[in-house]
């Protein structure tokens, strides 16, 4: 980062209950038809099939998966301004780095949801002129100071915006 960048804080925690929050319903279906699946399958016999069953390997791959990732999901969120840009990183397998030019922003829009409520957090999300798409450029979640951060990035875009018309004009 240069000089003239300003870090976003996030409250990771909080960041992080609310992935897990999100991937609750998923992982509990799955976990549910895993159950179901291995209840069907037990030996009438009783051969202890249901000890060494490979569906138990993913059963406890899927709460493995459950308690470790969204955890590092949120750890790995990264939120700056860098001169006239937007910076965010973000993602664990897969790694995703975005500059949002902010004299491209029309909008950053604060959403909660009931999940983020729930976690106390809230989501930005930033808007652009000219994306191809209704979903937004870059979402930016559970930020310390949701509010104040909102307006630091629209004081940025603002500058940036003046800066431009300034560099037309001449």
């Amino acid at each position: 980062m240069s000089g003239d960048s300003t870090q976003l804080s996030i409250d990771v925690r909080r960041v992080s209950r609310y992935f897990r929050l999100c991937l609750l319903l998923p992982a509990v279906l799955i976990g549910v038809m895993l159950l179901l699946q291995i209840g069907t399958m037990i030996d009438a016999s009783g051969s202890g099939f249901l000890v060494t069953s490979p569906l138990w390997v993913a059963l406890v791959a899927l709460v493995a998966w459950f308690v470790w990732y969204p955890g590092r999901r949120a750890a790995a969120l990264r939120y700056w301004l860098e001169g006239s840009t937007l910076r965010i990183d973000e993602g664990v397998l897969i790694r995703k780095r975005k500059s949002i030019p902010l004299d491209r922003v029309t909008d950053v829009a604060l959403v909660q949801g009931p999940f983020m409520r729930l976690c106390r957090i809230w989501a930005l999300q930033v808007q652009t002129a000219g994306s191809s798409q209704q979903a937004p450029e870059g979402t930016l979640y559970g930020l310390v100071d949701a509010e104040p951060a909102r307006d630091a990035i629209m004081r940025a875009r603002d500058a940036a915006a003046g800066a431009d018309g300034r560099r037309h004009d001449h």
